[in-house]
């Protein structure tokens, strides 16, 4: 049996996720939109998407965030789901990390 290649933008749902086909790669959809609206991905930097549901792709529904954040997220709320419960603790995640940071470097007294 012979297998036509799919052509370029056809989309398939692997897992949970949207991928769509640029070339000969297949590309996640929430990155690519991003990509495309907002601009690069920094390094260390991930898609989220604030609803919760990888396959609603919008832009609306989509926030680059640092991975230490979201590895903070998924540790202490993976359970929410709701847009902005989700936005907010996104910023809230980010503040204590850069607590948590700041204590690492310890607090030293001026001498004087």
């Amino acid at each position: 049996m012979s297998r036509r290649p799919l052509p370029e933008g056809t989309e398939r749902v692997r897992g949970d996720y949207v991928y769509v086909k640029r070339g000969e790669q297949w590309e996640q959809k929430g990155r690519l939109k991003w990509t495309r609206y907002r601009g690069e991905i920094p390094d260390g930097h991930v898609i989220v998407f604030l609803d919760g549901d990888p396959t609603n792709c919008r832009i609306s529904n989509l926030d680059c965030v640092p991975r230490a954040t979201v590895t903070t997220m998924n540790r202490h709320f993976s359970h929410v789901q709701d847009t902005e419960t989700r936005k907010t603790l996104i910023l809230w995640c980010a503040l204590y990390r850069a607590a948590k940071e700041s204590k690492k470097g310890g607090y030293r007294r001026c001498k004087g």
